[in-house]
């Protein structure tokens, strides 16, 4: 054997293991404890969101005066929202199997939707929880004024 196969040879097998990082597989449902926890943020983050258009003049919309505002018109529905995702939770985690944590997204919009309050909150009509992209909780529903 010459120099030069003994040298290709033993740097062919010179290389060094690195550590990968762990992989931690994710659970991708709904933990109801933190669903329901959030739920007191809604009627804030509606208000807000109404408190952003105020300036918008609805009068020049054949309203009445006096209304306008967005948060005006919509008066409460923040709040009712809130109130119908919070019973609607309620009545489905009470149907659920005890010690349940966590289900699915799909789970938890059927269950929502199935499981919505007889009498629904003042100004608040046809509410139907669907789930958009798979990853998102969305609520429609129709407003009426206050």
């Amino acid at each position: 054997m010459d120099k030069r196969n003994c040298k290709k040879g033993s740097s062919r097998n010179n290389f060094k293991i690195e550590q990968l990082e762990p992989r931690m597989m994710m659970n991708a449902d709904v933990v109801l404890d933190d669903f329901g926890d959030n739920i007191s943020n809604v009627s804030t983050t509606v208000e807000s969101a109404l408190s952003e258009v105020d300036d918008l003049q609805l009068s020049g919309l054949g309203l009445d005066e006096s209304l306008d505002s967005a948060s005006a018109y919509f008066s409460g529905v923040g709040s009712n929202i809130q109130s119908l995702i919070s019973t609607a939770l309620e009545n489905y985690r009470d149907a659920l199997p005890e010690g349940t944590a966590s289900v699915s997204l799909a789970a938890l919009v059927s269950g929502l939707n199935t499981n919505l309050p007889g009498q629904l909150p003042s100004n608040i009509e046809n509410p139907v929880f669907s789930a958009s992209d798979n990853d998102t909780l969305k609520l429609d529903f129709d407003v009426l004024a206050a």
